[in-house]
């Protein structure tokens, strides 16, 4: 009897991890598909919509970043489209973009698709809020989806 409920507790145990490492595999591809979907992006937005393009999605690279925010400070949006907490806090962030636009700069990186602006940042989890200072310095960040906190250092941004 009780070498059958341990088999039973085995099996359930090799079944849970089954299911729990085919869920995580399931979503993720491989670093090479990853890869080659960056760069087949990025190549197909270079060659069909220019930089114009990479300033309307939001998307940019470090060096247009630091051209486009002199003068003015900058808050970046590190976010993937898979990322819960980045979708929950999106509109205080769209919120906060309509009110101090004419103080602040906001841009908003996927992480996904813009793999050498995260890189220079150092982005290990996402959402994570970059703040510039109007010389393209990195004042402050916050990591996580706190809402208060990014309405607050926001503010304070816009008050300097």
């Amino acid at each position: 009897m009780k070498q059958t409920k341990f088999l039973i507790s085995l099996a359930l145990s090799a079944i849970v991890c089954i299911v729990a490492l085919a869920a995580c595999s399931a979503d993720k591809k491989t670093k090479a598909e990853q890869t080659a979907h960056v760069a087949e992006a990025q190549k197909t937005d270079k060659h069909e919509n220019g930089s114009a393009q990479a300033q309307n999605s939001g998307g940019s690279d470090s060096s247009t970043l630091a051209a486009e925010s002199a003068g003015i400070p900058t808050v970046i949006d590190f976010y993937a489209t898979w990322c819960g907490p980045c979708k929950a806090i999106a509109p205080l962030f769209e919120m906060l973009k309509g009110e101090y636009s004419s103080k602040i700069k906001f841009v908003s990186v996927d992480v996904d698709q813009d793999i050498a602006m995260a890189g220079k940042y150092k982005i290990e989890a996402m959402p994570t809020f970059v703040f510039l200072d109007a010389d393209g310095n990195e004042i402050d960040r916050i990591v996580g989806a706190d809402q208060q906190k990014l309405a607050e250092m926001v503010d304070r941004l816009a008050n300097k």
